[in-house]
């Protein structure tokens, strides 16, 4: 870790928001300015006002790669994990930039941050004095080694790196670095009362549930309906499984709770035609696979099983997903659509439960993307496929 000297620290205060691009190019003007050094403080701080608002206020706070700043929690997601710690001690055994560890520690008494590569950990104890948290310890270890030595703590947490296949996607958490599946049983006898796992939110639910039985609870969390991470609690004594969805809007926060066994029992009307209003439920409760019970909870009609589109004649102004007001219905068939899609040159077209993509049925329908209209391709109770044309209603999201 290089620490800006005088003039360097001084330029990086004068050009932060400035563009890097242009800043690059007027390197010989400034020979007492480590340039390099100075550009990477830059435009970590640019990209940091924004994802880690907080910390960005910070006059001297050291920035590490692009690709530390890019995989980091969020300030939203971070400070919501700290609500889910238990005790007065809590070990990060990924610490990475250190965000999540900065929010544990205005919960926790004492927090260990464990890395393995040391230059992430010289600058978290740079930023740990600057932001003034001295009830962090830092060690340079593998999650591994310190487990190995260490005599635990109250909550432990882990956030192993995501290896991508491929194709791209995250297959199970097998495929991460640490593998939480092979560290379990150490994680769960240096745990005096829980550990958090933080998964992709591409991994398989019910497939991690079967490796990790273990888990009492399991929090979705979403950020402006973008799904975020999943979170999967490890209890000493689980009881029942309990899952939490959560979508941080700013300024509000919209949570969905609801068992295993409640999602298992539910038994949602169908409907057989569309009311007044349609429903489209947040991508946390879409991930979290609460397709039944968020209609029993909200009284609402599901168009078929596996549509998870849902229906009522009443506004619910406190649905936590998108709220839509009827206008029309047809089916895919060319005769009937002509009149469906009189005047209409622009729409936004999502399906739920639809033999084709979005793309190609905006394509096929001869629609501009955008506009107030929403069209979505569905499937009824019967197996017909339904176009639905509505409107939003500006209620929750």
């Amino acid at each position: 870790m290089k620490i800006p000297d005088d003039s360097t620290r001084s330029f990086i205060q004068l050009h932060r928001h400035d563009n890097i691009h242009n800043l690059a190019l007027q390197n010989e003007r400034y020979p007492d300015v480590d340039m390099d050094l100075a550009l990477r403080q830059i435009a970590g701080f640019q990209k940091a006002k924004l994802k880690l608002p907080s910390l960005a206020t910070c006059k001297y706070f050291y920035y590490p790669s692009s690709e530390a700043l890019e995989q980091c929690s969020s300030e939203q997601t971070a400070s919501y994990k700290s609500r889910l710690l238990k005790g007065a001690t809590v070990i990060d055994l990924t610490g990475g930039l250190g965000i999540d560890t900065f929010y544990f520690a205005r919960e926790a008494t004492k927090v260990d941050y464990v890395e393995q590569y040391i230059e992430l950990c010289e600058i978290m104890q740079h930023n740990c004095q600057e932001l003034g948290y001295s009830n962090v310890t830092v060690h340079h270890e593998s999650a591994a080694q310190y487990l190995q030595r260490s005599i635990g703590a109250d909550t432990l947490y882990l956030d192993p790196s995501r290896r991508i296949h491929e194709r791209g996607k995250i297959i199970d958490p097998l495929d991460s670095e640490p593998n939480p599946i092979h560290l379990k049983d150490l994680l769960m006898n240096k745990a005096v009362q829980r550990v958090i796992i933080k998964l992709s939110p591409m991994a398989d639910i019910k497939k991690t549930l079967v490796l990790l039985p273990e888990t009492s609870e399991i929090h979705v969390v979403a950020v402006q309906n973008e799904c975020k991470e999943l979170l999967f609690i490890l209890d000493k004594n689980p009881s029942s499984l309990k899952i939490t969805t959560i979508n941080i809007d700013i300024p509000n926060t919209y949570q969905f709770i609801f068992t295993e066994e409640e999602e298992l029992n539910a038994l949602p009307e169908l409907a057989s035609e569309p009311q007044q209003y349609i429903y489209e439920p947040n991508s946390a409760i879409l991930k979290a696979g609460s397709f039944k019970s968020i209609a029993t909870r909200f009284g609402l009609k599901k168009f078929h099983q596996h549509s998870h589109l849902y229906t009522s004649s009443e506004l619910l102004s406190n649905f936590p997903g998108r709220s839509f007001k009827f206008i029309d219905v047809t089916t895919f068939q060319k005769k009937e659509l002509r009149n469906f899609l009189k005047g209409i040159q622009q729409a936004n077209v999502a399906i739920r439960n639809f033999p084709i993509s979005a793309e190609v049925l905006k394509k096929k329908l001869k629609l501009k993307d955008g506009g107030e209209l929403f069209i979505f391709g569905t499937t009824d109770k019967n197996g017909k496929h339904l176009l639905i044309k509505c409107t939003k209603v500006s209620v929750n999201s």
